[in-house]
């Protein structure tokens, strides 16, 4: 799995990342529900949306959460925990003010 990009808007948050093999198409929703978002001011993130498109051997999904980070967060964790319960990707981003 390779988280392709975080993006910040001014209401929501995208995750996008790909995968090779692993995830068939149709399975977005899926995939998405092992995601998580957390940040230092505690805000509670509600998926907002998702979809994927690819073949069976490479798969490109995108979730949207809402809302998005505020004003006084300063750090976004995302991360990723597949069906048994195992971390497959953390990342931590630094807010600008």
């Amino acid at each position: 799995m390779h988280a392709i990009a975080v993006e910040v808007w001014s209401d929501f948050v995208v995750v996008r990342w790909s995968v090779q093999r692993g995830f068939g198409p149709g399975d977005a929703d899926l995939a998405a529900r092992g995601w998580s978002l957390n940040d230092d001011a505690g805000t509670a993130y509600a998926p907002h949306g998702s979809g994927g498109h690819g073949n069976d051997d490479h798969m490109r999904y995108e979730a949207g959460w809402r809302p998005a980070p505020p004003p006084d967060a300063r750090r976004l964790e995302v991360a990723y925990r597949d069906g048994a319960g195992h971390e497959r990707l953390r990342e931590l981003l630094e807010l600008g003010p």
